[in-house]
């Protein structure tokens, strides 16, 4: 007869290790499902298209120097990196185009002409001399 490899050839097999696994993963499902509900209170609300475009937007007034980077609790504007992202707002905008919800085109529209606005304001602002983070040609 041919040894195809799950005959018992006389060696005990220790198959334990698949019952404390299971044992595990059902110990780690129960907490994590308990560490989910724990906090009721300090859920975290689903992702949405107009939470992860709003997280873009405030980026851009921090960029502004509109608020505080919350990192270094200063304001600190970069007009580069203000611009940068509006351009990838404005690119998400057309690409999205025909495929959001009307309250979503509103409010990306709407958005993206106010970040513009405070865009063109502080490129205004911004001292003549200033080089870097803050010329934008």
């Amino acid at each position: 007869m041919q040894n195809t490899g799950h005959e018992n050839d006389g060696r005990k097999i220790d198959e334990s290790w698949k019952d404390e696994a299971a044992i595990e993963k059902e110990r780690l499902s129960r907490e994590l499902d308990d560490a989910e509900t724990a906090n009721p209170g300090e859920d975290i609300p689903p992702p949405t298209f107009l939470s992860f475009i709003s997280g873009f937007a405030a980026q851009v007034l921090i960029q502004l120097g509109e608020i505080k980077n919350p990192l270094t609790q200063k304001t600190e504007p970069d007009l580069l990196a203000a611009r940068y992202a509006i351009d990838t707002l404005s690119i998400l905008r057309d690409k999205t185009s025909g495929n959001l919800s009307a309250d979503e085109e509103r409010y990306f529209d709407a958005m993206l002409s106010d970040i513009r606005m405070r865009y063109v304001r502080a490129c205004g602002a911004a001292p003549d001399g200033a080089g870097g983070k803050n010329k934008v040609d």
